[in-house]
């Protein structure tokens, strides 16, 4: 499951960004995790921090790039990040999920 977020500042002025030195209003791009069954779809993070805390997830970023404007000076940052089941995880989902999921049980 994969999420592209970019993060960019929220105005056109750059001299309290380079000041600061950072970046905010932080935006998700695309993303291909399926929320359709979660009880509150848009607290997706919320679901990620229980199952960080627990050890049964990571949310590591595998690439990331500068988003420039035209006059090559860095606005924002596009960060590619990849929902995985840490080691824990694994085992969890191997002794507590069927083989065959959880369709056609009773």
């Amino acid at each position: 499951m994969k999420r592209v977020q970019a993060v960019q500042p929220p105005y056109s002025s750059t001299a309290s960004i380079e000041r600061e030195n950072r970046f905010e209003n932080r935006r998700i791009e695309s993303s291909d995790i399926p929320t359709e069954g979660m009880h509150l779809p848009d607290q997706l993070e919320l679901y990620y921090s229980h199952l960080d805390s627990l050890n049964l997830a990571t949310w590591p970023v595998y690439k990331q790039e500068g988003i420039l404007n035209e006059q090559k000076r860095q606005t924002g940052l596009r960060r590619f990040s990849k929902m995985l089941h840490a080691d824990f995880g694994k085992l969890f989902v191997s002794a507590c999920i069927p083989e065959n999921g959880f369709r056609g049980l009773p």
